[in-house]
C-alpha cells in the first residue's frame, strides 16, 4: 500500500581497494537498507566511517568494539549491516581491488 513512499538508489558502483584511501565514498544519510554485490576476488569487506565528508575516516566498529566487516561473494547478494545507517558516510575496505555494486533503499 505504502511502496510510493520508498526511495531506491538505484545499483551504483564503488571502487574499493585494500586501503582506506582507495576507496569511494557511499553516502548513507537517506537509506535504511540496502545490499551488495562485488567483483570476483572480492571476499571481505571491512567498514570505515565519517560523520561529514571533511572528517578522516576511520575503522568502523560495533558496540563490543569488533570490526563490522562482510563476508562477499561474487555469486550471491548480500545484505548491508544495520550498522552502515548509524552513520552519514562509509568506505568498504577490501581484501583485494576491484569494484562492488550497491543498492539502497528507504
Amino acid at each position: 500500500m505504502f511502496w510510493f513512499l520508498r526511495k531506491a538508489s538505484g545499483k551504483q558502483t564503488k571502487a574499493v581497494n585494500t586501503t582506506e584511501a582507495g576507496c569511494d565514498i557511499l553516502d548513507a544519510r537517506s537509506y535504511a537498507g540496502g545490499s551488495v554485490t562485488v567483483d570476483a576476488g572480492i571476499t571481505l569487506l571491512t567498514l570505515w566511517a565519517a560523520h561529514d565528508l571533511n572528517d578522516t575516516f576511520l575503522a568502523y566498529v560495533n558496540k563490543d568494539g569488533d570490526a563490522v566487516t562482510l563476508v562477499v561473494a561474487s555469486t550471491q547478494i548480500t545484505q548491508l549491516p544495520m550498522e552502515i545507517y548509524d552513520i552519514m558516510y562509509v568506505k568498504f575496505v577490501a581484501n583485494t581491488s576491484g569494484n562492488i555494486y550497491i543498492t539502497q533503499k528507504s
